[in-house]
């Protein structure tokens, strides 16, 4: 549908959202050691909300265009760097995620680490202010997507269930927008020739 309607920023954000669950699944817990598990998830769950905060700011520019191509490629090498600092033994960039940055009274207990939280709440504040600005269904559409992501990065594992709810949650948005760039006036908003003579139909 993405490619259909020409919406790279959706196709992009459901790619970065399969992949994250590929990861979480690939080095969950029970597959691969605790302190893998570990990183796995942090970055995880870093660069997630950051992926889809980004997405969302961004002008469309499409999939199959040089500039889809290079967002995509951008998505896709973060697995290959995390991986990257991880082999090359980086322990104090490592500890540097690890770290609690939240004041000692304000310490929820949750699964990921602070500087995730942090990246959620920022980017969740960030996607909600477009939101109250544009007012548009796509905008909304990531901003539950998020919602989502934090909901799965935060539950038992697997998280799959709610990732493609976030994923599912970005195509509904996506009709959404599609129909009312189709049956509403962009300038007022209200119906178009096109809705009225759909509803005469």
């Amino acid at each position: 549908l993405g490619l259909r309607f020409r919406r790279g920023r959706v196709v992009l954000a459901i790619a970065a959202i399969a992949l994250a669950d590929r990861m979480l699944l690939r080095f969950g817990p029970g597959a691969v050691s605790e302190d893998v598990a570990r990183w796995a998830l942090t970055a995880t769950s870093f660069l997630l909300p950051l992926d889809l905060a980004w997405l969302c700011l961004a002008r469309e520019r499409g999939t199959l265009t040089p500039n889809g191509f290079l967002r995509l490629c951008a998505i896709g090498a973060q697995p290959a760097v995390t991986s990257f600092i991880w082999l090359s033994y980086q322990p104090r960039l490592i500890a540097l995620f690890a770290r609690r940055v939240l004041p000692a009274g304000l310490q929820p207990a949750l699964r990921m680490p602070h500087v995730a939280l942090v990246a959620f709440v920022g980017s969740f504040a960030l996607v909600a202010v477009l939101c109250l600005l544009r007012r548009k269904a796509l905008e909304i559409g990531f901003l539950w997507a998020i919602v989502a992501s934090f909901i799965a990065l935060e539950s038992a594992p697997p998280a799959t269930l709610y990732l493609a709810t976030g994923e599912l949650i970005l195509v509904v948005a996506l009709l959404e927008s599609t129909f009312a760039m189709a049956f509403k006036d962009a300038l007022t908003g209200l119906p178009s020739r096109r809705a009225d003579r759909r509803a005469h139909v």
